[in-house]
């Protein structure tokens, strides 16, 4: 990962934990983050949860 995304992972990731939306873990699981330009340039944080989708049971 660039390190211009590492910066922008790490600033959403203190967002999220500030927030209370994510907590520290040490799950087995985990997913890789893709940080994805908008049309306008700016950069979205993504998570890719195709592993996690094909496991899921509908």
């Amino acid at each position: 990962m660039a390190p211009l995304h590492n910066e922008i992972v790490r600033e959403e990731l203190d967002k999220m934990l500030e927030a209370g939306i994510i907590t520290p873990s040490s799950a087995a699981w985990s997913f890789p983050v893709v940080i994805v330009s908008k049309k306008d340039g700016n950069p979205r944080f993504c998570v890719d949860y195709r592993s996690l989708n094909q496991k899921m049971k509908v």
